[in-house]
């Protein structure tokens, strides 16, 4: 299930190791569209929420450690906009660092 719906769905074996496991784990918690949309955000691509080709040649156009680092930030920025943050954000926060690790 998950490779079907998350991992494939964020084309997880097109990414550059690190990236593809930040991206894919934010689907499972945000939504596999939205997972796109926010890389292809720190990529400044067209944010159509669908990894293509074009997307895919901006992210290996970024040094993986700048991108994992941005991507971090953005998802941290995601959280933090969701009215449920006081509840959850503690352990979304917590996530997010370990997957960057």
């Amino acid at each position: 299930m998950y490779k079907a719906k998350y991992w494939d769905a964020v084309q997880g074996d097109h990414l550059p190791s690190g990236v593809d496991i930040s991206v894919a784990d934010f689907g499972v918690n945000a939504g596999p569209s939205r997972a796109a949309k926010r890389l292809q955000r720190v990529v400044m691509a067209t944010q159509d929420g669908k990894i293509g080709p074009k997307t895919l040649s901006m992210v290996f156009n970024m040094e993986p450690a700048a991108l994992l680092d941005k991507y971090a930030e953005a998802r941290e920025s995601y959280y933090r906009s969701l009215r449920t943050f006081e509840i959850y954000g503690r352990g979304w926060l917590r996530r997010n660092d370990e997957v960057l690790e």
